[in-house]
């Protein structure tokens, strides 16, 4: 739920100075963003229920929290660009095992590639 809403607030926003009016506009209707991707993930309205429902609030709080932070760096002046999400990342690397050397694959996915202050990060 938390990566689907991000993902949702955030994909509009790729290649774009990260404004904080769209993150407040975000967080105004959080409840609704939240509330859509249960359903996308909960087809049988079960969302609301206990666990389901602890989840909900959970994911709530983390991401205004997560909103709040990102809105206060911008007030302050920093600057964001959100250059990808959800990267499918991988690289081969030499490892030593037991003396031997082994090229090792290694891979994942990132949440978020983004560059603060013409950083990359």
């Amino acid at each position: 739920c938390i990566h689907a809403v991000l993902e949702n607030i955030y994909t509009p926003e790729i290649g774009k100075d990260l404004r904080p009016e769209v993150l407040r506009s975000a967080l105004d209707n959080l409840d609704g963003l939240i509330a859509e991707a249960l359903e996308d993930q909960f087809h049988h309205g079960r969302s609301h229920e206990g666990r389901n429902h602890f989840l909900e609030s959970v994911a709530k709080m983390q991401i205004a929290n997560f909103l709040k932070s990102e809105i206060a760096n911008l007030d302050q002046g920093d600057k964001v660009v959100i250059e990808c999400l959800e990267e499918r990342l991988c690289k081969t690397l030499p490892v030593d095992v037991c003396g031997d050397r082994q090229q090792v694959d290694i891979a994942g996915k990132a949440d978020r590639i983004d560059s603060w202050n013409g950083c990359a990060s």
